[in-house]
């Protein structure tokens, strides 16, 4: 299984050094990362050629009549910008 060497962003929601980490293990052959990749990748190819479903795909049009419309009702969390590790998480509405 041929690897590439990654450059990764410092994002918030995953940590740089723990991602190289892995990545360095699996390059020195740790079995344990090889087959916890080689099991995501085979789960990731199989939800790549999933078909992607559309919000035309419903029975019948919402409130307003358009079957274009998209309604979602669940609540939205994003990280806190004035924090280093952007937690707590802030609730906010769209």
């Amino acid at each position: 299984m041929p690897l590439q060497t990654l450059s990764l962003p410092d994002f918030i929601y995953y940590q740089t050094a723990q991602i190289n980490a892995i990545n360095n293990q699996i390059t020195q052959g740790n079995e344990r990362y090889r087959n916890a990749l080689a099991a995501l990748t085979e789960k990731a190819d199989k939800a790549v050629k999933q078909k992607t479903d559309s919000v035309m795909n419903k029975p019948k049009a919402g409130p307003s009549g358009e079957r274009h419309d998209y309604l979602s009702i669940s609540s939205y969390f994003w990280p806190d910008p004035n924090t280093a590790t952007g937690l707590p998480w802030l609730y906010k509405d769209g």
